[in-house]
């Protein structure tokens, strides 16, 4: 023998090695000392492989169904009460739904800013919030459109009271229209 076939793995025989035997085999295994170890600790209680010899039964219906009530399942139903059991249609529906967002922001040299925001529904509802700011006084109209054309809209108002509210558009179009 040279000094590569000491470090190549030895032959084995051709007989069958057991669970047992690989087992045994596996670092930090005290199974050959009649313990247990870290790896008998992660490994499932003992399997013991199935005699290839022996029957293989379907013992869960063997003996428990008789031939002509296979056959009556195998042929279908016979009567409507059959079908009835035998068909049975989904409760369920397909649904589906989108929205799309649009946000278009407007900053303008003199420090105001608007913006407007639309939202649509695969429903066919839509939503349009515009937001006019200038400084830190801002005014916000939200219009919301149901898909039968009803039609709700609502104000909000920051930093100003409603009396200042008619001040603040007349000052809102002197800026958007140039002198």
């Amino acid at each position: 023998k040279g000094p590569r076939d000491e470090v190549l793995k030895a032959e084995v025989p051709d007989s069958k090695l057991g669970l047992d035997d690989f087992i045994s085999g596996l670092p930090f295994s005290n199974r050959k000392f009649g313990g247990k170890g870290p790896v008998d600790e992660v490994l499932k209680p003992s399997y013991e492989m199935p005699d290839s010899n022996s029957k293989k039964l379907d013992s869960d219906i063997d003996g428990k169904i008789k031939s002509d009530e296979l056959a009556k399942i195998w042929k279908g139903p016979s009567t409507s009460q059959d079908v009835e059991s035998f068909t049975t249609t989904p409760q369920f529906s397909i649904r589906s739904f989108g929205s799309s967002v649009s946000t278009q922001i407007v900053r303008r040299p003199d420090g105001s800013m608007e913006e407007r925001r639309t939202v649509r529904d695969s429903d066919g509802n839509e939503e349009i919030k515009i937001t006019k700011q200038i400084g830190d006084k801002m005014h916000t109209i939200i219009t919301k459109r149901a898909k039968d054309g009803s039609e709700v809209k609502s104000e909000d108002i920051v930093n100003m009271d409603e009396n200042e509210l008619r001040g603040f558009d007349e000052k809102w179009t002197r800026i958007r229209t140039p002198p």
